[in-house]
């Protein structure tokens, strides 16, 4: 049951890495007098230098990148023992079965509102709604969530900035 479970929860990490990665696609750095929402010729985008826009950190594609493919190698590699001599059938079916019920749940969930099965015609649904976004403190981009700043711009080994220092790190490693 533990490995079952373990695998159900890292194909939802996989999920939600990929979803941060698409949300990095249709965000751009626009004018921080704009909205949260630009419509460009392209279609809607995020504006990541507006005001209430509600998350700002860096290279925030890049941990998810880092997640997916570290949640795809455990996802692949959590049943090795089922391979060992000899085959271990209730192994196998432990580690694995959750990905096939996870396959199952999203085709009954575009069979709820799909007429009929065609499923090469199914797409995302998604919305660019990212509702009661909270206002950042910050209006400077330059200073936003992620970015390290010196408090004591006069020296660089002050206590001040080992503090901002051990915030930055807690921000990244979260």
């Amino acid at each position: 049951m533990a490995i079952f479970s373990t695998c159900s929860m890292l194909i939802v990490y996989a999920c939600v890495a990929i979803s941060f990665l698409y949300f990095k696609t249709r965000t751009i750095n626009g004018d921080p007098d704009e909205g949260v929402l630009v419509s460009t010729p392209e279609g809607q985008f995020l504006n990541r230098n507006a005001s209430d826009y509600p998350y700002k950190s860096h290279l925030q594609w890049l941990r998810s990148a880092y997640a997916l493919f570290g949640c795809c190698l455990l996802i692949i590699f959590i049943g090795w023992r089922a391979f060992l001599n000899p085959f271990s059938h209730a192994d196998f079916l432990a580690a694995y079965l959750s990905v096939p019920i996870f396959i199952i749940i999203v085709a009954l969930y575009h069979l709820k509102d799909e007429s009929e099965w065609y499923p090469w015609t199914w797409g995302r649904r998604i919305t660019m709604d990212i509702g009661n976004p909270v206002s950042t403190q910050e209006k400077d981009p330059e200073k936003r969530k992620g970015r390290f700043h010196r408090v004591d711009r006069e020296r660089w080994w002050a206590w001040e900035n080992v503090v901002e220092i051990g915030r930055w790190i807690w921000v990244w490693m979260k």
